[in-house]
């Protein structure tokens, strides 16, 4: 098994009837580390 550093973070999340964004900052919320969006991913 490899060994990673932790990390910390906050997941914010908002559902409406159409969509779902995921949004993942640092502690302090300033810095972005990733996003998403329900509609990025398409199954096809």
């Amino acid at each position: 098994m490899s060994k990673k550093k932790e990390r910390w973070g906050v997941v914010h999340i908002y559902s409406s009837y159409n969509n779902t964004l995921v949004h993942l900052t640092d502690l302090s919320g300033a810095e972005t580390i990733a996003r998403a969006s329900g509609g990025m991913f398409v199954k096809a």
